[in-house]
């Protein structure tokens, strides 16, 4: 294709001259019935592996709550009033609302990003 826009103009497609910038050229024309199972295929991959990374930060904090509630337990079964109890309740009791807050955004995570890998492109939007 021959530019219009001015004389001395490269074709389009071609090396503008900066060695920063490699052209490798133009590939093969791909039909269009090919593409669109393949961007099918991605985004369901992409939405698996999102579904998966919130349901392990999920149960990463469910365990820290689960955790945090064993030791707060086992603070006030096993060791006499005191500092250690007392330190040993305020540990449980920070990995609590680190729990909490590990499930919260796993929860905001899901909600906002959850499915969003599926907007599959139509046959007219691609390009």
């Amino acid at each position: 294709m021959t530019p219009t826009s001015h004389k001395g103009a490269r074709r389009v497609g071609t090396d503008a001259g900066d060695p920063a910038v490699s052209f490798t050229g133009a590939g093969p024309a791909v039909p269009h019935t090919a593409v669109t199972p393949a961007f099918a295929v991605a985004s369901r991959t992409v939405n698996q592996a999102l579904s998966r990374q919130v349901e392990l930060a999920f149960a990463v904090g469910r365990a820290l709550q689960a955790q945090s509630e064993s030791l707060a337990r086992t603070a006030d079964t096993a060791l006499p009033p005191g500092l250690w109890r007392e330190s040993l309740k305020q540990v449980a009791l920070a990995q609590t609302r680190l729990a909490d807050l590990v499930v919260a955004q796993a929860l905001a995570y899901g909600r906002r990003f959850g499915g969003l890998a599926f907007a599959v492109p139509l046959p007219g939007r691609i390009g």
